[in-house]
């Protein structure tokens, strides 16, 4: 399984609804997690993986060691029941969200900021569907 050397991370900011704290790992939200406040109804967001506290953007961050998608699964998943996790029990389907994740991930510069974004695809009506993106994106000074 491929090593990534970067990851998103936390930076608390709770006026930009960056609410988990400083350093902590960030996955994509699951239904169960809660956002704090209102975002446009096309954004998504982002969890602690220790605290599940929600973060609408993650920055990029290098690590040395590197991380599995089976690794970061593993954490999630212990991070949403507080028990051993053992990799019988995460779907071949959930490591390959992260591993997606993480390749997404993995080709921006350190500090990038990245937001979550559902995009509809599909030509026509019957066809449409709402994928989720994570994306970088620009911060503007007014």
């Amino acid at each position: 399984m491929e090593r990534y050397f970067k990851i998103l991370v936390a930076k608390n900011s709770p006026e930009n609804k960056c609410f988990a704290n400083d350093g902590e790992i960030l996955v994509v939200a699951t239904d169960k997690d809660k956002m704090k406040g209102k975002l446009p109804k096309e954004h998504h967001f982002f969890v602690g993986i220790e605290t599940r506290t929600p973060s609408r953007y993650g920055w990029v961050k290098e690590i040395k060691e590197g991380i599995t998608a089976l690794e970061i699964a593993k954490k999630n998943y212990y991070g949403l029941n507080k028990i051993e996790i053992k990799e019988a029990d995460i779907s071949k389907e959930d490591i390959e969200e992260f591993e997606k994740i993480l390749s997404i991930v993995a080709k921006e510069k350190e500090g990038t900021p990245m937001a979550a974004t559902y995009w509809e695809r599909g030509i026509f009506k019957n066809e449409k569907k709402l994928v989720l993106k994570v994306h970088k994106i620009k911060f503007f000074e007014a």
